[in-house]
């Protein structure tokens, strides 16, 4: 069973008015993909102020659309999916392919924070908090990054 653990940084909260700017998938290979997209629209400053992209940094990427077939492949080939919050990513990918004219569903879903809430008792199952509790490294610097934050998911499953 092919798993692989993803994390995604947003424009906004908001699957239906905001967009995905940076998608990072690591397989249990410890193979990375990052995709950095153009959003086609700017940043809110509260999504700025945790992961650190503006407009200005990401408009001379391309957009989703045009690595909308790759990231499919990527995410495809795996037969589960695992991701902390995971309905906020997969609900922004989803919207993001039907964006793009593509129906897109994960063959199966795993979300460390609610394996997390079914084994730890806390005031807070952020990803940061977690793996603190757990004693695992926190790679985060001033920013939330779709790749260290992949990175910390897939060392939290594999811890709980």
């Amino acid at each position: 069973m092919k798993r692989i653990f993803l994390d995604t940084e947003t424009t906004g909260l908001s699957s239906i008015n905001n967009r995905i700017c940076s998608l990072t998938v690591i397989d249990d290979g410890n193979n990375v993909k990052n995709f950095l997209f153009n959003p086609q629209q700017h940043v809110q400053p509260g999504a700025a102020a945790v992961n650190g992209y503006s407009w200005n940094k990401l408009k001379k990427y391309p957009t989703f659309a045009e690595q909308a077939r790759e990231v499919r492949a990527v995410l495809d080939s795996a037969d589960v999916i695992v991701a902390h919050n995971a309905k906020f990513d997969i609900r922004f990918l989803q919207k993001e392919f039907e964006r793009c004219g593509i129906y897109w569903r994960p063959k199966s879903v795993i979300c460390t924070m609610k394996k997390a809430k079914g084994l730890i008792t806390t005031h807070s199952y952020r990803l940061d908090n977690l793996t603190s509790i757990l004693g695992l490294k926190n790679l985060r610097g001033e920013y939330h990054g779709s790749c260290v934050d992949a990175i910390m998911c897939k060392a939290l499953y594999e811890r709980l």
